[in-house]
């Protein structure tokens, strides 16, 4: 329609790479122009999908010893070491925490183990301290359970 009958074809050609975008000193048509600019963000576009369509491999620093099966500082099995953690309560959770260097995941537990069981520790002494001084249908509560 608006191309010369006696210009080669851009069709015919293939891929031709990057073509430079008109100026806009020079006489074109806007329909032309808007079908080159068109193409040229398709295949720029499928040149990004072809980056992102591979897998993302994180750096060997970042993903050592993340892992329940990765090495320990102790030598046992990382597993073994996360379920120890939670045995002593929160000072298990202290002790491997203190001890295990290499393994995050035992690592995780461990902090895991020592937050929460530190928490409940704190909640139950404070509970026995206000049941102990008071009068309070709680303290009779506490004294029967306890």
């Amino acid at each position: 329609m608006g191309q010369d009958p006696n210009q080669q074809s851009q069709y015919g050609r293939g891929y031709g790479g990057y073509t430079q975008p008109p100026r806009p000193s020079d006489t074109f048509d806007s329909q032309q122009y808007g079908q080159q600019q068109g193409s040229y963000q398709q295949s720029s576009y499928g040149q990004q999908q072809q980056q992102q369509s591979g897998t993302y491999q994180p750096p060997g620093s970042a993903a050592r010893g993340t892992g329940a099966h990765d090495p320990t500082s102790t030598g046992l099995n990382g597993r073994t070491e996360a379920l120890l953690s939670y045995v002593l309560g929160w000072f298990s959770g202290l002790i491997f925490f203190v001890i295990e260097r290499k393994n995050r995941f035992v690592r995780f537990h461990a902090a895991q183990s020592f937050i929460f069981f530190g928490i409940v520790s704190v909640v139950y002494i404070v509970i026995r301290i206000a049941a102990s001084t008071s009068d309070c249908p709680l303290s009779v509560v506490m004294q029967t359970v306890l």
